[in-house]
């Protein structure tokens, strides 16, 4: 069964877990980020620049958190810092090497991978080719409202009632990203250099990262059905939607 195009439910049901996807390219990056630097930037507002796959897409089903398969590291060692963010892309064949390799249904496809901007891009690639965003279709004019609110406090708890409406997969998946970007905001936080240690600089530096990190990825997470708007509303919608990614990590 292909892997990517594949809506999140289905990908739950057929790892009996996280998409596979998005499990493996986590655990890559968490276990071999102290050689290599990640590097995030924002996907193009056009449509997604990879030919899509032909899947057919079966009936929602939801699924045990607990993935079968084995990974071929470890989870979970930790996110390291990565220079130079935002700028350097991955290797686009390699990435669409992995893509085949995961649609082909393969033990280990990112063996080989030594780059961690190529991994990063392969779970971008994963991201953008969901048919129906993490943060789904439905929730995209309630988000950008949450996003608008002027009390953060409110922000958040509106933030929270949303997200508490996202069915099982989607939520799952959505929590293992959004930790994975934070881990990601706090290791590149810890490598900038800071005038002082004050709390105050430190807690600066850190909503920056989280900003960098949210702007790669609102159009991953959240993005309109069908038409765009015009110009304008199509900026304005932008920076609410990075605003709402960022609350979330």
């Amino acid at each position: 069964m292909p892997v990517f195009g594949v809506s999140v439910q289905d990908a739950c049901r057929e790892s009996g877990g996280l998409p596979r996807v998005v499990a493996e390219t986590i655990a890559w990056l968490d276990a071999h980020g102290e050689s290599t630097f990640i590097v995030w930037r924002r996907p193009p507002l056009d449509p997604i620049q990879f030919p899509p796959a032909q899947i057919p897409l079966s009936s929602p089903r939801l699924a045990d958190p607990s993935p079968p398969f084995n990974l071929e590291f470890p989870l979970a060692v930790g996110v390291k810092p990565a220079e130079n963010m935002f700028k350097v892309r991955g290797d686009h064949n390699k990435i669409q090497e992995c893509r085949i390799r995961y649609d082909r249904g393969e033990v280990m496809p990112l063996k080989g991978c030594a780059d961690a901007h190529t991994v990063a891009g392969v779970l971008k690639l994963y991201l953008a080719s969901l048919p129906e965003p993490l943060l789904t279709f439905r929730l995209y004019d309630s988000l950008l409202a949450v996003a608008a609110m002027p009390s953060r406090s409110r922000r958040v708890l509106a933030l929270g009632s949303l997200l508490d409406s996202l069915d099982i997969s989607a939520k799952r998946t959505l929590s293992a990203v959004s930790a994975f970007l934070r881990r990601c905001a706090q290791a590149n936080a810890a490598a900038r250099p800071a005038a002082s240690r004050s709390d105050a600089d430190e807690t600066a530096t850190l909503a920056r990262c989280v900003r960098d990190i949210s702007t790669a990825f609102s159009p991953l997470l959240l993005r309109l059905r069908g038409a765009q708007r015009d110009a304008a509303a199509l900026a304005e919608d932008t920076a609410r939607a990075d605003h709402a990614v960022e609350l979330l990590v």
